[in-house]
């Protein structure tokens, strides 16, 4: 089955538009890799952007209304608590939910790391998540872990990483 996607459309420095760019080319180029996008953001501010697009009535592509966002200087605790209806907590309960298995923002790192470990839980055996990033090399493309989400590592940790990422580049 091909994995459904969802993209935090809110959560970047430079706005929804951009997010929605990256996601238009990621349907052109890459249309075969995914089955769909779930975009979470404000429907007044996001509906628009998608009509000019021409990605509104694109079936890959569904709209999940969300009335809050996450700023950059926000504490994740307090958007725990004080944000429900944030785009970014929306999108990991689609993960949580089963609708998608991947989420992706441009948002408040904290925050991310903070709410994906409270509501989907680490794999069996890892305390601490970790920011994996995609490397393409001349030949292919190697999975590079723990890019900024843990100050200090410690040899438990590590190991941890390198479960992690066996995982992800699988």
């Amino acid at each position: 089955m091909l994995p459904r996607i969802v993209v935090d459309v809110m959560g970047s420095d430079y706005g929804p538009q951009e997010i929605i760019a990256g996601v238009k080319l990621a349907l052109m180029r890459e249309s075969g890799r995914f089955s769909k996008f779930f975009l979470v953001g404000d429907k007044a501010i996001v509906e628009p952007i998608l009509v000019k697009e021409n990605l509104d009535a694109v079936p890959a592509v569904e709209l999940v209304h969300a009335s809050q966002t996450i700023s950059m200087d926000e504490k994740p605790m307090h958007t725990l608590r004080q944000k429900k209806d944030a785009s970014m907590f929306k999108s990991i309960e689609l993960v949580k939910s089963g609708n998608a298995e991947a989420v992706l923002s441009c948002g408040n790192t904290g925050c991310l790391m903070a709410s994906s470990t409270l509501k989907l839980r680490t794999l069996p055996g890892v305390s601490r998540p970790a920011l994996a990033s995609i490397i393409p090399t001349k030949t292919s493309r190697f999975v590079l872990m723990d890019v900024g989400a843990n100050p200090v590592s410690n040899v438990e940790y590590l190991v941890h990483n390198a479960v992690l990422g066996s995982h992800f580049a699988a």
